[in-house]
């Protein structure tokens, strides 16, 4: 009986990775997870040159400079297993401050630390906001995802209450998720609203 359980177990998690591996099939829940624990370091190093290539050249060079031997960390929640409005593991982009510039949202790691960084741009330039930033011996396996709101567009959240109230986003917004921690960050008055959206 036991030999009969631990079989149909491995043949359950070979079945979840082979339906992950068909073109366009998207997983989500448990699945999801599961498979992004067993990502394979190739995959990893996959997605992390392409968060390096499609990143604005000018914010790379900031990078550079400010935070000598930063790093993408190891996430591989693919752009394309995850929600269509996620667009790097890594980094997001979108008009955050309605200014008509495209801005950035930036995950990195540096020495032992994690930075969550947004960068405007303004007048050509870029100016860097650090938005979050703190200790973690797992760093570079970190499982976070970026997801972009667009402006106008319907958000909800969960008042004291437990009462569900909706809003329209004034501006492109995003969400910091990141385990049990999901925060939307929205731009008013000069800095970011933070909205606590619970797990």
């Amino acid at each position: 009986m036991a030999l009969y359980l631990r079989s149909s177990w491995l043949l359950s998690i070979l079945l979840i990775f082979f339906i992950a591996c068909l073109p366009g099939v998207v997983m989500s829940g448990p699945a999801k997870e599961w498979m992004a624990e067993s990502c394979n370091e190739a995959e990893i190093e996959k997605l992390q040159k392409e968060s390096h290539a499609r990143l604005s050249p000018k914010i790379r060079n900031i990078l550079n400079r400010d935070y000598h031997g930063w790093f993408f960390s190891k996430n591989c929640v693919s752009p394309y297993s995850s929600p269509s409005d996620v667009e790097s593991p890594h980094f997001i982009s979108g008009d955050f401050d309605s200014n008509g510039h495209t801005d950035y949202a930036v995950l990195i790691g540096h020495a032992d630390k994690f930075l969550f960084l947004v960068f405007f741009k303004k007048a050509g330039e870029f100016k860097i906001q650090i938005l979050r930033t703190g200790h973690d011996e797992d760093i570079p396996y970190m499982d976070i995802h970026l997801i972009l709101y667009k402006k106008d567009s319907t958000g909800a959240y969960l008042d004291n209450g437990d009462e569900t109230k909706y809003f329209v986003y004034p501006h492109d917004s995003f969400k910091f998720w990141w385990g049990t921690t999901s925060d939307v960050y929205i731009f008013e008055r000069g800095s970011f609203k933070v909205l606590d959206m619970g797990d």
